[in-house]
């Protein structure tokens, strides 16, 4: 559908921002071949060379940047879309799980988590990003909250993230079967 309003109005900077979106979601998910993100990351482009305060392709940039360890560029970039706009959930999530997290920023992840969840509170995603946040502190039971949110809004508890983290809950209060078969599910 993206491409084919693409076609109808190549001009549609927001129809080209949420193809680089899909394509990349699309990689992630293993459905689409690596390098599907190079065509992500031209739709992108072409999305900010149309409308450059796009703030969701700036974070598909930053994402890609993230992925190729180029980490100044890409918090410089999720810098830039959040200026453009705070209010977008998917940027701050992005922010802080591609970005935050991986450089250990953890602090500063935790609260662009927190705002995800805030201005979107069905994602499921924003849910599973703060219990990820939390396992970096060790608050099991606020791992346990997010998780269960998580399930309730629809993420599948097969998911491998989810089931690593509740094996670690499982693991803090001394459940070690269960923690030793949610983590071989996992794997």
């Amino acid at each position: 559908l993206l491409r084919r309003a693409i076609a109808l109005d190549p001009a549609f900077a927001r129809a080209h921002e949420g193809l680089a979106g899909t394509l990349l979601v699309g990689v992630d998910a293993g459905v689409l071949p690596l390098d599907a993100r190079q065509e992500a990351q031209r739709e992108a482009e072409h999305a900010l060379a149309l409308d450059p305060r796009l703030a969701g392709a700036r974070g598909i940039l930053a994402c890609l940047k993230a992925l190729r360890g180029e980490w100044s560029e890409a918090e410089r970039n999720f810098t830039i879309a959040l200026e453009y706009d705070q209010s977008n959930p998917v940027v701050h999530g992005a922010f802080a799980q591609h970005v935050l997290l991986p450089t250990g920023l953890r602090g500063r992840a935790r609260a662009h988590a927190e705002r995800a969840l805030e201005l979107s509170p069905a994602r499921a995603g924003a849910s599973m990003l703060c219990a990820l946040c939390e396992a970096n502190r060790g608050d099991h039971a606020a791992i346990s909250n997010y998780i269960n949110m998580a399930v309730m809004l629809g993420m599948s508890e097969r998911y491998p993230p989810l089931r690593v983290l509740r094996a670690d809950c499982l693991l803090a209060e001394g459940r070690l079967e269960e923690a030793g078969t949610e983590a071989a599910a996992a794997l």
